[in-house]
């Protein structure tokens, strides 16, 4: 996973800067927590935590233990400075979601934009294969990635934070390489939109057998700040999809017989 490190060592806080700002992070935000659902006295586990924005967020949403990882030191680096600063009993760790140990079991795990870093089916299915290893039965996942359905040519999605720059074609994903947005900078990284085919095959390969997509809303918030028609073509064209699952009590480990 050096690409994505690599991707993050260079935008740094110009990333902080896209997340803080730009507007789709309202309609993110407020569709990450209604499919993460109850976070009271919950144990998360937040995989690329990125400088902490989520990660944060959840702990001060009442969960009781909430544990942070990305891949990237830069980011990592981001959040314990933050978390120096203004304490809240998080723990994070620089780590690669290909290769996660057990760090717990967790009620929840939060995958917001890791996925799509995954450049083989190997690497996906290895990361939700950490995700299912840190989950208590009947614990939860929830994974914010680029939806299957999102169409690079169709409607811009300039006015929201995201350019499209081009999509490279390959058997099971498409490589999108897109500019983040923010209010004062503009970041560029590579992603990738797995089709729903390969991500079945991932998913089972990995153990789940319980999981869903859910269609982003546009929160009421976000549609009084910039008027309901400024959403139109998020609407028709959402770029995020989100994935949820279950890890029930049917789930074998992967590999066992």
């Amino acid at each position: 996973m050096t690409t994505q490190n690599d991707q993050y060592a260079k935008i740094g806080d110009k990333y902080t800067d896209f997340k803080d700002t730009a507007p789709l992070s309202g309609p993110e935000q407020y569709n990450v927590f209604k499919n993460l659902g109850e976070l009271k006295d919950a144990s998360v586990l937040d995989l690329a935590c990125g400088h902490g924005h989520y990660t944060r967020l959840i702990k001060q949403a009442g969960a009781r233990e909430v544990v942070g990882v990305d891949l990237s030191p830069v980011m990592v680096d981001l959040a314990r400075k933050t978390e120096d600063e203004q304490p809240l009993g998080i723990t994070y760790h620089v780590g690669d979601a290909v290769d996660l140990p057990t760090l717990g079991k967790f009620d929840l795990v939060s995958a917001v934009w890791l996925l799509n870093y995954a450049t083989t089916k190997d690497e996906l299915t290895a990361m939700l294969r950490g995700i299912h290893r840190n989950l208590v039965p009947g614990g939860r996942f929830v994974a914010v990635t680029v939806s299957p359905d999102f169409d690079p040519h169709g409607p811009e999605l300039d006015a929201y934070g995201i350019r499209v720059v081009s999509e490279t074609l390959f058997e099971d994903r498409g490589a999108v390489t897109m500019d983040l947005i923010g209010a004062n900078e503009t970041s560029t990284i590579t992603t990738s939109r797995w089709t729903q085919e390969a991500l079945a095959e991932c998913l089972s390969a990995a153990g789940f057998t319980s999981y869903g997509w859910h269609v982003p809303e546009v929160p009421e918030e976000s549609v009084q700040r910039f008027g309901d028609a400024f959403w139109n073509n998020y609407r028709s064209n959402p770029n995020t999809g989100f994935l949820v699952g279950t890890r029930t009590a049917a789930d074998l480990e992967p590999g066992a017989e």
